[in-house]
């Protein structure tokens, strides 16, 4: 009887570019430009600065590029500086079952070890495929938060089988590298209430994985071994023997088309509540001044993870951005809630927090039935003149129930892309990512991306 690392590296070995349906291929390119744009957003930020310095101190051999920027580095490192980028503003692709996951972290390994070995834009797009179709199954399998673990754990075992896709590894190097990878990457759960403030380590905590899973299939394409058991492991340890059905055979269609695109830098249950909110804003022409209260029904988990205490007192950036409070009260405020929304440390603006002690969160135990299929918000706002306007949201812009259109798509990675590009550069890159299967070397693309 097969493994479970035997089972999913007979899947990434076996999966072609002509296996995609044309949907596949199209919604795999709106991932890729939408998180190239979110890097590009990232670039300046304290935790990418951080990183860039620390891998150019390191060295390295120059055989990936660093998104943004005209420096190159060994594949893993390159992994590492792009994946805390695209981390940074929680503005990546996401998706949601037993708990979250950001299957877009799983690009940047996908185009560091693509340069690396010169692939086709073809081939790339099937390592972004498998990472989205692998994050999608392990979070419909095992509950990794509510057993105390952070979702970024399960890296150490999706990165090596994107490595190794991209490397030419045969199935024994593959389960290899998964077992090398696995056996050194689990991450403590500590975002939720009680634990404190968020800080800089959770743009660096998937990265760190797809540093250490490259690694991994690059020492198992040299001949290290590993325990081919390694999954089977975890599950027994920490899922407590969970049913893997859902891991080892997927669903009827490649999981990629479940991810959402996220319209707001914030982190997932707090989409639905804006969507909410701007609906309202824009139906009624409500002010900041005008409101008195805000009542947020809602579902379970956007009030544990969004809604805690720690939510209504952020003193991080990465604090506030999973704060729903602060979200709600500052995109009202400023009539936007983008990257903008958190410089300046504007979730210390007395008027903003005066506004947040006014909104109440409550689980709905109605609403609650609904997730993960629809991710509910119900708002509510009741003004100084004695108004109730509500809004109902259950699949926020963006959802796969409510796409972005190809425009949309665009329009956010040149509002992105355009801190650090001029025009004919931005529009370049979108058509280099429009035509990816067209590309020969995907450096052609990562040389667009110096600025």
């Amino acid at each position: 009887m097969s493994t479970v690392s035997e089972t999913l590296s007979k899947f990434a070995i076996g999966l072609k570019y002509s296996d995609l349906s044309d949907e596949v291929a199209r919604y795999s390119k709106h991932l890729l430009l939408d998180t190239l744009g979110v890097a590009l957003g990232g670039y300046l930020s304290e935790p990418s600065r951080i990183t860039r310095s620390f891998v150019r101190e390191l060295g390295g051999k120059p055989e990936s590029t660093i998104i943004g920027s005209s420096e190159k580095t060994t594949c893993s490192y390159a992994a590492l500086v792009n994946g805390v980028m695209v981390r940074y503003l929680d503005f990546d692709a996401s998706y949601s079952s037993l708990g979250p996951c950001h299957p877009s972290e799983n690009i940047p390994t996908a185009l560091a070890v693509g340069e690396r070995q010169h692939s086709t834009g073809k081939e790339v797009i099937v390592a972004i495929v498998l990472g989205y179709e692998f994050q999608v199954r392990f979070t419909d399998t095992i509950p990794f938060e509510r057993l105390g673990w952070h979702h970024v754990t399960t890296g150490g075992y999706i990165t090596p089988l994107i490595a190794g896709k991209l490397l030419g590894l045969d199935e024994e190097e593959m389960v290899n590298a998964v077992g090398i990878s696995g056996s050194t990457n689990h991450t403590l759960y500590l975002y939720g209430p009680g634990s404190g403030q968020i800080t800089m380590m959770k743009a660096m905590e998937y990265p760190l994985t797809s540093q250490n899973g490259i690694n991994a299939a690059l020492m198992a394409q040299k001949g290290l071994t590993g325990p081919s058991t390694i999954i089977e492991t975890l599950n027994h340890t920490i899922a407590q023997d969970a049913d893997l059905t859902p891991l080892l055979k997927g669903g009827e269609n490649l999981r990629v088309l479940n991810c959402a695109i996220k319209p707001y830098p914030a982190s997932g249950p707090i989409q639905s509540a804006l969507t909410a909110l701007f609906k309202l804003v824009k139906q009624h022409g409500i002010t900041f001044e005008d409101v008195e209260e805000m009542y947020l029904r809602t579902y379970e988990n956007a009030t544990a993870h969004a809604a805690h205490p720690e939510a209504y007192k952020p003193e991080t950036r990465e604090t506030a951005d999973h704060s729903l409070p602060y979200c709600l009260a500052v995109g009202l405020k400023e009539g936007d809630l983008g990257p903008d929304q958190f410089r300046g440390e504007k979730w210390k603006d007395p008027k903003v927090l005066n506004l947040m002690a006014r909104i109440k969160v409550t689980t709905d135990p109605e609403l609650a039935k609904l997730y993960p299929s629809a991710r509910p918000a119900d708002l509510e706002i009741r003004t100084k003149k004695g108004e109730r306007l509500k809004a109902r949201v259950d699949h926020p812009k963006g959802n796969p129930c409510n796409p972005m259109t190809d425009e949309e798509v665009q329009a956010k990675f040149k509002k992105l892309a355009s801190k650090l590009m001029e025009e004919d550069q931005i529009c370049h890159i979108i058509e280099t990512v429009n035509n990816i299967e067209k590309v020969d070397d995907i450096g052609e693309l990562m040389d667009l991306l110096a600025v």
